[in-house]
């Protein structure tokens, strides 16, 4: 559940730790998942392979 408006870009908190990033706008009172979160903590498949 999102406190506060987010905007595509910006870091979501979890228990004060980051988890991903907004990928839309995000009002509070909204269900934050899938669907408007980018996850940072992912498996790593989008590291660029050298």
């Amino acid at each position: 559940m999102c406190c506060q408006a987010d905007f595509p870009g910006e870091d979501i908190l979890k228990y004060g730790e980051v988890i991903g990033l907004a990928t839309t706008d995000i009002e509070p009172g909204e269900h934050v998942h899938i669907h408007n979160l980018e996850g940072k903590r992912g498996r790593g498949d989008k590291v660029e392979v050298k």
